[in-house]
């Protein structure tokens, strides 16, 4: 019910990304992955960071955040764990 917010979320893994294909090519240049295995998790990491940067463009063009319904609300408290009230 709040896709402007969760885009926020969105673009801090978008970051987290970056910095794995970093890791990547700091792996491939010192050797601790192979050619090979640094082009498939690369294309990966590729693949993920352009589906994120979608959904990122989509979640932005949503309208402007709403609370959520009052029935979910309802539904969200109903099903909270209560306290337990000590006995007078």
């Amino acid at each position: 019910f709040r896709p402007r917010e969760n885009a926020r979320f969105v673009r801090i893994a978008i970051g987290s990304l970056g910095e794995a294909m970093t890791h990547l090519r700091h792996a491939l240049r010192h050797r601790y992955i192979s050619e090979l295995e640094y082009q498939g998790l690369m294309r990966l990491a590729k693949r993920a960071h352009g589906a994120a940067t979608g959904l990122v463009l989509y979640l932005d063009s949503c309208p402007p955040d709403r609370p959520a319904p009052a029935d979910r609300q309802a539904r969200h408290h109903r099903h909270s764990p209560r306290k337990e009230e000590p006995e007078p």
